[in-house]
């Protein structure tokens, strides 16, 4: 086998230098920016090719292996010099720290990747896969040479493992604070060393003293015939807070395969996304001077603004512009006087608001804005965020950041062309530039498909057809408790049965949507003990409709065991229709559900409903109606 044979990007046999084993990468990514470098790409290209191109370069390589950090940063270098259109070893000037580039949009900068981080959560996708894909022939292989003896959460790292082995225990590193397991039957889920009950700290449990009574899977805590803990074994073994924490897992009704959870998404799958994340919320914050009040999320959201523009607009707002004054600091001896009315030095301030020449832009334009009035001190990013935070001042800001890139076009136009600076031409071209968009907003809105129509919906409630049962059913939730309602009637419009459910103990985030899920399957569970064979199940929540009748759609993990069971159920009726109906017309399971919460209690009311329903009700009776 010759030293530099390869299979899928990678050489069989690896040099001695862990360093020079990945030269071929930087080699690869610097001969493809020495490409890109020859042409004129704007800042928004560059950003672009930065984070599809050089990003999946690498991402064969590190999807396996650790990187030395001197490649991390080798290839850092690459896209700092790339986007700033630099070459390896020429001067540079930059405006803005590289740091505060790589940051998210939302926190103010361009969300760039950094290779170090994006290497970690790829190796933890990596330790991900090891866990779930257990009947891998890779798999198979590194456990036995392995974990014969050992845990694969508690394994430490051996002389000389094999380097994608050293990369699966730092994914498990990473990994390890944000996996549980959901408990099905519990047959494969160890009581003292897997993580598997949500509501504990690394959600792990400890025992009440050290006598473990031979006890070894989850699956020995649960009664097979009731599908309810078994309180004894509990009290015996656990502490009382773990108690709790244990009796808050709901079992569904028929036992279920466990299955690996990722805490860090409301389905429970494991995303690369969520672990880059994590691993930046993990870093120091750095207080910055610099830092100021901004709703960058809403101004990355604002549509009608070509890229180029709202990247120019994301630079004016970091004073990363190349005005004369910020050339001047770094070392490069310029005049600083603005070229327009040689009264001041040329700030991004003075160059876009301050200047006499643009104040006159600012207000013949369709903004009509006066920046010199009485009393009023103006910036950018207060300007910005005034136009911002109105939903009314949309196209104001839209039409004021096509006045500021045009300034600055006609800026470089006098710099460097010698030409004159025509402040209709600016207001013009400013205004032309935000038609154009906003016609390409328009073109776009007008190729959307067309939803499926509501007016097919009836406005209020409706009796079932003869021989059929009708449920509607209602969630109710705050942070500290969730309820139900849930009211039958027949297709006379008459009262059959009415519940309500209450559980004040409950603790957890998205308690809206378990709810709905807990309404509906109290409406299953009513409807399965009337013996009837046709019912139709009606609720306000698209979203749990949509979960129970699409297999494919994926529902937050932590409703996963309420799904089962309601699909269960719905399988012992011969004809059954969920739908999903507007508030009007489930005003009696949301009022009851409502009682609930005032009550803080549950009820069960057969033949003669409720009195804060009875109103309703009677409103809704076809007799009555017609």
């Amino acid at each position: 086998m010759n030293v530099d044979d390869k299979y899928l990007g990678h050489k069989l046999l690896k040099p001695k230098s862990r360093i020079a084993s990945f030269d071929e990468l930087i080699d690869n990514c610097r001969s493809r920016l020495q490409g890109w470098m020859s042409k004129q790409l704007s800042h928004a290209g560059r950003g672009t090719l930065i984070q599809s191109t050089l990003g999946s370069m690498s991402v064969y390589f590190m999807s396996c292996y650790k990187l030395p950090k001197a490649i991390t940063q080798k290839l850092l270098a690459l896209q700092r010099d790339f986007w700033w259109n630099h070459n390896e070893n020429e001067h540079k000037m930059v405006f803005l720290a590289w740091s505060k580039i790589c940051k998210p949009k939302e926190l103010g900068g361009l969300g760039f990747r950094s290779p170090e981080k994006v290497n970690e959560a790829l190796l933890a996708k990596l330790a991900w896969r090891f866990l779930t894909h257990t009947d891998s022939y890779w798999v198979k292989l590194l456990s036995a040479r392995y974990l014969q003896r050992h845990d694969f959460w508690t394994v430490k790292k051996m002389v000389n493992c094999s380097p994608v082995w050293t990369g699966i225990l730092i994914g498990r590193d990473i990994i390890a604070p944000h996996v549980c397991w959901s408990i099905g039957d519990g047959s494969l889920v160890k009581i003292w060393t897997d993580p598997w009950v949500p509501f504990l700290p690394r959600f792990r449990v400890e025992g009440s003293s050290l006598d473990r009574g031979g006890l070894c899977f989850v699956s020995e805590l649960i009664c097979p015939n009731s599908r309810l803990w078994r309180l004894d074994l509990l009290q015996k073994f656990f502490l009382p807070h773990e108690i709790t924490a244990i009796l808050k897992i709901r079992l569904s009704a028929e036992a279920s395969a466990d299955t690996l959870i990722w805490m860090l998404t409301p389905t429970g799958d494991f995303s690369t996304k969520s672990v880059y994340k994590s691993l930046l919320q993990g870093e120091p914050a750095h207080s910055e001077s610099s830092t100021f009040s901004f709703d960058w999320k809403r101004f990355w959201k604002v549509q009608g603004i070509s890229p180029r523009v709202h990247l120019f607009l994301w630079r004016l707002l970091h004073n990363a512009i190349a005005v004369k004054v910020n050339i001047a600091r770094h070392g490069t001896s310029v005049d600083t006087c603005c070229r327009l009315c040689y009264k001041s030095e040329e700030t991004v301030e003075h160059l876009f608001l301050h200047c006499e020449v643009i104040k006159k832009v600012w207000f013949i334009s369709p903004i009509g804005l006066r920046i010199d009035s009485p009393g009023i001190t103006y910036n950018i990013a207060d300007l910005f965020n005034i136009w911002l935070c109105s939903n009314d001042a949309q196209d104001v800001f839209k039409l004021g950041c096509a006045l500021l890139w045009c300034i600055w076009k006609a800026r470089n136009r006098v710099m460097f062309d010698n030409s004159e600076f025509n402040i209709g031409e600016v207001v013009s071209s400013a205004y032309s530039l935000f038609l154009d968009h906003s016609s390409c907003i328009l073109t776009s809105l007008h190729e959307l498909p067309i939803g499926a129509s509501s007016s097919t919906e009836h406005p209020t409630w409706c009796p079932p057809p003869a021989g059929t049962l009708k449920v509607n059913v209602d969630g109710a939730a705050s942070d500290k408790y969730i309820a139900a309602g849930i009211v039958a009637r027949n297709s006379e419009g008459d009262f059959v049965e009415g519940r309500c459910f209450f559980d004040g103990d409950w603790h957890g985030t998205n308690g809206a949507i378990e709810a709905e899920a807990r309404a509906f399957l109290k409406g299953l569970e009513l409807a399965h003990s009337l013996q009837v064979s046709s019912v139709i199940i009606e609720g306000d929540s698209q979203l749990l409709v949509s979960y129970l009748l699409d297999d494919r759609l994926k529902y937050p993990w932590r409703i996963r065991s309420i799904i089962l069971d309601c699909r269960r159920l719905m399988s012992y009726f011969s004809n059954i229709s969920i739908k999903f109906v507007s508030r009007l017309a489930n005003k009696s399971a949301h009022y009851l559900a409502q009682y609930a919460v005032s009550s803080t209690n549950g009820a069960i009311w057969k033949g003669d409903p409720p009195s804060c329903i009875v109103s309703h009700l009677l409103t809704e009776k076809p007799s009555l109606i017609n």
